[in-house]
């Protein structure tokens, strides 16, 4: 990509799902926050009906996984 012109950036996240409803990426965001972790990114990656994806990086990122265990999607191992 850089020999393309492209300054890629890098950054490890995690796939967390959220209730579409207000205030709950605030909510996530202060969960974060609460337990002294550095947001670099959020993004809503999907919406669908009531509930929502939001591509998340933060600083340590295996703090940040632990904290949210039960609200990441999980990922299918490659074939």
């Amino acid at each position: 990509m850089n020999n393309a012109g492209w300054n890629p950036i890098e950054e490890d996240t995690m796939l967390v799902r959220v209730a579409d409803e207000p205030g709950a990426i605030a909510h996530l965001a202060k969960r974060l926050r609460d337990s002294d972790l550095h947001i670099r990114s959020m993004r809503v990656v999907q919406h669908h009906g009531d509930w929502g994806a939001i591509a998340v990086s933060a600083d340590p990122i295996e703090k940040a996984r632990d904290l949210v265990k039960d609200e990441l999607f999980s990922i299918a191992p490659a074939v």
